[in-house]
């Protein structure tokens, strides 16, 4: 058995911290909150930002038909403003899908 050296505890929680996110802002949440004002009133209460795979993709569960016509047609414009967003600039694809 291989014996570390200890590391004091506010090191270990900063590192944890640092890894997984904790206290900081994620991409997610920025798109959640600035959602309404991305796609407008109406259509964001059909839809909403479920998650972004592969870092660049962001993957939109749409309620309703014409609003996910309405998305899809403006994906580009849509994708446009997400890359404003403070730490969205990554996204590059708007995925619209059935939910």
């Amino acid at each position: 058995m291989r014996k570390r050296e200890t590391k004091d505890l506010a090191s270990l929680v900063e590192d944890l911290r640092n890894r997984y996110g904790i206290g900081r802002t994620t991409p997610e949440q920025t798109l959640r909150d600035h959602w309404s004002e991305l796609v407008g009133a109406a259509n964001a209460a059909y839809s909403h930002p479920a998650r972004i795979d592969y870092g660049r993709r962001l993957i939109v569960p749409v309620s309703h038909s014409v609003v996910r016509n309405e998305l899809f047609l403006h994906r580009a414009a849509i994708v446009d403003r997400i890359q404003k967003l403070p730490g969205c600039s990554a996204v590059t694809e708007l995925r619209v899908v059935a939910g």
